[in-house]
This record gives C-alpha cells, sequence and structure tokens, in this order.
C-alpha cells in the first residue's frame, strides 16, 4: 500500500522544490534581477538626495560638495557590486539547472570573493587619486 504517518493517514507527497532561476531564458532573467536591483538603488538615491538637500540647507559648500562627492562613489561602488551580484547569480543558475552542484558551490563561493573585491578596488581608486587642494600624490 502507502506509508502512513503516527494518525494512520498518508502523507501527502509534494514535487521536488524547483528553483526560480534555474531554467527558462538567461536573459529574462537576468532582466528581472537587473530591474529589481535598480529599484533598490533608486530608494537609495531618494535618501542621498533628501541628505544633499538637507546639508544644503546649512548652506555650508564644502560640506554639501562632500555629501555629492560620496553620493557620486556609492553609485560607482553599489553599481560594480550590483552588476557582480547577477553575474555570479547567473552563472551558479546555470550550474544548479544542470544539476552540478559542486561546480554551483565552487562559483558561489569565487562570486562571493569577487563581490568583496571588485567595490573594494572601486574605493581604493578613488582614494588612490591625486588630492587637489594638498597637491600630494
Amino acid at each position: 500500500m502507502g506509508s502512513f504517518d503516527e494518525a494512520g493517514v498518508t502523507p501527502e507527497v509534494k514535487p521536488p522544490v524547483q528553483g526560480k532561476f534555474v531554467s527558462g531564458n538567461l536573459f529574462r532573467h537576468i532582466a528581472v534581477m537587473s530591474l529589481t536591483s535598480s529599484v533598490g538603488l533608486m530608494a537609495i538615491f531618494v535618501v542621498d538626495f533628501l541628505s544633499l538637500f538637507y546639508v544644503s540647507l546649512l548652506r555650508d559648500d564644502r560640506l554639501t560638495a562632500g555629501v555629492g562627492f560620496a553620493t557620486t562613489v556609492m553609485f560607482l561602488a553599489i553599481s560594480a557590486n550590483i552588476g557582480s551580484m547577477i553575474a555570479g547569480a547567473a552563472m551558479v543558475a546555470r550550474r544548479i539547472g544542470a544539476r552540478d552542484e559542486e561546480g554551483a558551490r565552487r562559483i558561489a563561493v569565487a562570486a562571493q570573493i569577487d563581490r568583496g573585491r571588485v567595490p573594494a578596488r572601486v574605493c581604493q581608486s578613488g582614494a588612490d587619486a591625486p588630492h587637489e587642494r594638498t597637491g600630494r600624490a
């Protein structure tokens, strides 16, 4: 017959869970992930705009310029991170779809390392720029 639980009822057999981005059109998956990430990025910029507006009310040009510059650097770092995240997720999803769990693990670890390394290099390249005020390199 079948297996019964303690109450004498046959447990419901559920099909295996299939991941959302492991099969189908790769371009559609990347487009959905990009659009989702862009909504989060826009929310960050609304907050940055409000911060810039508030600081500009203090009427100190140095503070306003500092917030504006920090917003630009943050945009660059976040954009690089989002691109790295989407690329890594697409490669991991392709391996999972091919039932290659070991390959998916290796790519996921490499993607996590790159996700930390890419924004760090972006920020470091900004820190390596010569200082206009002091003239030092």
